[in-house]
């Protein structure tokens, strides 16, 4: 996944899209099924639904522990527009609120939006992962969150945070979705670290496309030498922004190579494409070639094909388990092998044979990790290894 690191989320919506969104969403949270705030339900400033939640940053911001997607830090959500929606897996109306809190992850994570879930309800990581699977959610699931002197457990809740840290608005998930592009269109592109360019403003707004970011870089080289002191000022932060965004994406990537073979071929093709025709983007499909012919890495690769396999079968599988029995697969009680022993056995042999293959290609890496721990949820018996 493409993600909120060192690097920063890819951006690749521009501003008349971003309009264009805002237009959308407004629309469909007119229509959207979005339930009133639970009785007793009031911002800080004690207005029920949206509100301007001044004195909330994200320094009194909480995560928790991570369950799912990809893992974010306070460090990583610096200088990005933020929305964090609180929830439960046994509230009906944030199950109702995921698909398009959903969509609007997919629509306006490329533009820099961080969504985070906070689950708040009774329930482990991996219960809360099992949840978010069901509903089709990809943006990173939390447990256990909090922010200092505000009360989340009136579900389904959502703040958002522009690019300061400042809280702008606090309601239910469809009027956060109608305010979140407005935030998004004040913001600087997170490449340029919060700041806005005045003479080069231009530029700026070619960033809101990661696409863009190495035909930016040319035109600001060509201005360090500008006559204009803020131009020349303007030019020489691009660049560095730029060359320093490039770089630490492959040292992300080369950071991930032995253990996570997707992400790092994924981080690789991001520079590849960004700095297309630069430096940059021809060290990275140099890169590319070189670990081409790395057996490892090629490995590596595989075993995240296969993991993905397996993920998609365990899915069917619990849907399986559930239908029988109502409980979840796995686990060492007697209901839970019940759920277990109702999948159908050649689905079980399939799913044995994708994990020890994935096992097999990368041990040590979190693909084999996450093999192992479906193994032991629903009891696989793998085959011997070769």
């Amino acid at each position: 996944m493409t993600g909120v690191g060192r690097s920063g989320r890819s951006s690749s919506v521009g501003g008349a899209a971003l309009l264009a969104l805002a237009a959308t969403f407004t629309l469909t949270s007119a229509r959207a099924a979005d339930p009133a705030p639970a009785a007793g339900s009031k911002g800080p400033a004690g207005q029920a639904g949206a509100d301007q939640p001044a004195d909330i940053t994200l320094e009194r911001v909480t995560l928790g522990d991570h369950a799912s997607g990809e893992e974010i830090t306070k460090e990583s959500l610096a200088d990005r527009v933020v929305l964090l929606v609180f929830w439960s897996r046994t509230c009906d109306a944030c199950k109702a609120a995921m698909p398009m809190l959903e969509q609007l992850h997919r629509s306006m994570g490329p533009a820099g939006l961080v969504m985070v879930g906070c689950h708040t309800g009774r329930g482990s990581a991996p219960e809360v992962r099992d949840a978010a699977e069901q509903l089709g959610v990809t943006f990173p699931m939390v447990t256990r969150a909090e922010v200092a002197g505000v009360d989340t457990t009136a579900t389904p809740l959502c703040l958002l945070f522009d690019h300061t840290g400042k809280a702008i608005a606090r309601g239910t998930p469809a009027q956060i979705a109608a305010a979140a592009p407005a935030a998004l269109q004040a913001a600087p592109p997170p490449v340029l670290a919060g700041r806005h360019l005045e003479k080069l403003a231009a530029l700026e707004k070619m960033l809101r496309s990661e696409s863009k970011y190495g035909a930016v870089l040319r035109k600001a080289e060509q201005l360090t030498e500008s006559e204009d002191a803020l131009t020349a000022e303007e030019a020489a932060f691009l660049v560095e922004r730029l060359r320093a965004h490039a770089a630490e994406l492959m040292a992300e990537a080369e950071d991930a190579k032995a253990t996570d073979a997707m992400l790092a071929a994924g981080l690789l093709q991001r520079v590849a494409t960004a700095y297309r025709g630069g430096d940059a983007g021809k060290e990275a499909l140099a890169k590319q070639r070189e670990w081409k012919r790395d057996k490892q890495f090629t490995s590596g690769l595989q075993a995240a094909n296969f993991t993905a396999q397996l993920e998609a079968l365990r899915s069917q599988a619990l849907s399986m388990g559930r239908g029988q029995t109502g409980r979840r697969p796995g686990g060492s009680n007697a209901a839970g092998m019940t759920a277990a022993s109702a999948v159908p056995p050649q689905v079980k042999g399939q799913m044995a044979q994708l994990a020890a293959m994935v096992i097999n290609l990368s041990p040590g890496s979190p693909y084999a990790a996450r093999a192992e721990e479906i193994a032991l949820e629903f009891n696989l018996q793998l085959p011997p290894s070769p």
